[in-house]
């Protein structure tokens, strides 16, 4: 998953992502913020990750931010 890239044009510019991801971190640093509590979480190298639908992210620094996805994306509904 390339985050330096904006996937919000793929899903139609939603607030917040609807997807939960969970995975593992093979490089850099990635912010996750839960928008409705405005809760941050940073993710770096070497860390699993589950990430619920609602949250917003961006890279922090200048690294690129690679993940590696161990399912598929899941839309909540």
């Amino acid at each position: 998953m390339d985050v330096e890239k904006d996937e919000k044009p793929l899903l139609g510019f939603p607030a917040t992502c609807p997807m939960r991801h969970t995975g593992y971190c093979i490089g850099g640093n990635l912010v996750v913020r839960m928008v409705e509590s405005d809760t941050e979480t940073r993710i770096t190298t070497g860390d699993f990750f589950e990430i619920p639908p609602g949250h917003d992210a961006y890279v922090d620094g200048s690294e690129r931010v690679e993940l590696i996805l161990f399912a598929p994306p899941e839309v909540s509904n």
